[in-house]
């Protein structure tokens, strides 16, 4: 039996253009699909991971999904992934770094305090 979301990936591979030059918006899928732009990221993903397609994006006109058929379409499709990766990656380093830093002053804080108490 096929599920509702089974029966939208489907309906979403059927509709997706072959090559980034014919690349179709997440809001033209959500309408031709009857949901919404969130949806249809979550079905990419899961075409991709457990279907074994290969659909790219792009951030660039023509902006939108498409199938992947050879290699310029793959860097297309993954360079602004590993960008944003990195990018994410970079805040998390960012946001540890400051979390230490605030926790070391704290902590130094607290070992004034303790003195100033006579803790």
């Amino acid at each position: 039996m096929t599920s509702d979301r089974d029966f939208l990936r489907e309906q979403l591979i059927a509709l997706l253009p072959t090559g980034r030059n014919f690349a179709i918006s997440a809001k033209q899928l959500a309408r031709e699909l009857g949901t919404t732009t969130r949806v249809v990221g979550q079905l990419v993903e899961e075409a991709i991971e457990t279907d074994g397609y290969v659909i790219g994006s792009a951030c660039t006109e023509p902006v939108g999904y498409f199938l992947i058929v050879d290699e310029a379409d793959l860097e297309v499709g993954c360079g602004h992934i590993v960008a944003r990766a990195a990018a994410s990656f970079k805040r998390v380093r960012a946001l540890e770094r400051n979390y230490a830093a605030m926790n070391q002053g704290q902590s130094s804080l607290f070992a004034e305090f303790s003195k100033a108490v006579g803790a």
